[in-house]
C-alpha cells in the first residue's frame, strides 16, 4: 500500500499490483505485530487479486463503514489511475475547478464529454465545477476520466 501512496501523491510510474504488494510486505513484516500483519496481508491479498474497487467493497463488507481518510485515500488512487489510462498530465484542484490536463499532443474528445453538467471541455483542458459537497463534484470527475478512457 506504501506504494500505491508514492503512486498517488508523486506520479510515479504504475507498477504491477503484485510487486507493489511485495514491496509493501517487506515494510509491513518488519514493522507491525502479528495481528496487524495478518490484517494488512489481507488487504494486500485482495489488493493483488482484484483491484482498488473490489477492495474498497470487500473492507466496506468486513469493517462497515470506513473512516473518512481511508475512503479519500481509495478515492484518489482511483482518480489516479483512471487519470493515468486517460492520458492525462494532471488532475488538480484550481479555486472552485478540477482541472485535468491531458499529455501534450493529446485532444479533449468532446464528444464523450457530451451532455455532462458542471463540465467544460476545452481543446487540452477539461474544468469541472468542484464548488460545495464534494459528494456532488467527486463523481462527476470519475465520470469525466472514465469517458476519457472509453
Amino acid at each position: 500500500l506504501f506504494d500505491v501512496l508514492a503512486y498517488v501523491a508523486y506520479s510515479k510510474a504504475p507498477v504491477p499490483r503484485e510487486e507493489r504488494a511485495g514491496h509493501a510486505r517487506v515494510y509491513i513484516n518488519s514493522t507491525f505485530d502479528a495481528k496487524q500483519r495478518a490484517f494488512l496481508d489481507f488487504v494486500l491479498q485482495h489488493y493483488v487479486s482484484v483491484g482498488v474497487e473490489e477492495l474498497e467493497q470487500e473492507l466496506y463488507d468486513r469493517f462497515g463503514q470506513l473512516p473518512k481518510p481511508v475512503e479519500h485515500l481509495l478515492y484518489l488512487v482511483r482518480v489516479k489511475l483512471l487519470a493515468t489510462r486517460a492520458g492525462c498530465a494532471s488532475v488538480q484542484r484550481e479555486g472552485d475547478e478540477m482541472v485535468v490536463r491531458l499529455f501534450e499532443g493529446l485532444q479533449v474528445p468532446r464528444d464523450a464529454l457530451h451532455g455532462l453538467t458542471g463540465v467544460q471541455p476545452g481543446r487540452t483542458v477539461i474544468r469541472i465545477d468542484a464548488r460545495g459537497n464534494p459528494n456532488r463534484w467527486q463523481p462527476r470527475v470519475e465520470q469525466v476520466l472514465q469517458r476519457l478512457v472509453g
